[in-house]
């Protein structure tokens, strides 16, 4: 088996791949599509050249079909992961260390009995992207190489230790998630020296009042808020970050404080009743 990229389309018939692509030598991309495509992987799989992997939409021969397909990828770097209706895995294990790019996105409830529908251990991984609304997963860790995070969960808890450390992280996207108490994000925030773009989105969920970006090394903020958390006179955006050249803002509410000590401030975009841009 030579080719470099084998794609399966939805058909409707139940669809198997020959063993013999599960030992291929040579193959460097492979994408599974469609709810009839049934992912059975021999006892001794081999693909040390594969790279990328997409499974959308299938169902798996059993619990483990999935992970003795992981287990013997040495080289997989991007993992792409869409399981809708047709998923029959009730823990989806991903323990890759060389992967580099995950990409998890799930439509269905899959919890059962106190399970973790995703369990992710992959200390190389650089770039996630977590799309979960029924936040079926264990926690998110050991990912000391991490430099853009993009998560999607409505009942996300960001539940940050006492030492974080995110060296690398440079982008990070918080789309509608709660937080396990006020300083979880101040913890998360502090511990990456090399964050330059945050993008927070808050909504019903969000539980945090105050919501502290001191960041020095930020150059671009993205901040939008469709609810008001005011409460009892604190601001619910405390703004000072002295680097940031990009600022887009949209808060009817005006639940901030003055937004100021942007001496380097290129472009911004602010849609906010009564917002009062302090100079000073």
């Amino acid at each position: 088996m030579d080719a470099n990229e084998i794609k399966k389309a939805r058909t409707q018939w139940i669809l198997y791949l020959p063993r013999n692509v599960y030992t291929s030598k040579t193959l460097v991309k492979l994408s599974l599509a469609g709810n009839r495509f049934v992912v059975d992987v021999p006892s001794l799989p081999c693909l040390p050249s594969l790279q990328t992997l997409v499974l959308l939409d299938v169902v798996y021969k059993d619990e483990n079909s999935h992970v003795r397909l992981l287990a013997d990828c040495p080289a997989l770097s991007c993992l792409e992961v869409f399981r809708d209706m047709g998923d029959n895995v009730t823990r989806f294990i991903v323990k890759v260390p060389s992967l580099k790019s995950f990409t998890y996105s799930k439509l269905i409830n899959i919890r059962d009995s106190g399970t973790s529908s995703l369990v992710l251990d992959s200390p190389g991984l650089r770039h996630l992207n977590l799309s979960d609304p029924f936040r079926d997963h264990g926690p998110i860790h050991n990912m000391p190489h991490l430099e853009m995070a993009y998560v999607h969960c409505n009942r996300f808890v960001v539940d940050v230790p006492s030492l974080p450390c995110l060296p690398s992280l440079q982008t990070l996207v918080l789309l509608d998630v709660v937080y396990k108490d006020e300083n979880s994000h101040v913890r998360l925030l502090a511990d990456c020296p090399a964050l330059s773009c945050l993008e927070v989105f808050r909504d019903m969920g969000d539980n945090v009042t105050r919501f502290i970006v001191k960041v020095p090394s930020l150059k671009s903020f993205t901040y939008s808020k469709l609810i008001n958390i005011r409460d009892s006179g604190t601001s619910s955006l405390v703004l000072d970050s002295p680097g940031l050249r990009h600022l887009n803002l949209s808060d009817p509410f005006r639940d901030h404080g003055p937004i100021h000590n942007m001496p380097h401030l290129e472009m911004a975009y602010v849609h906010c009743k009564e917002t009062t841009l302090d100079s000073a």
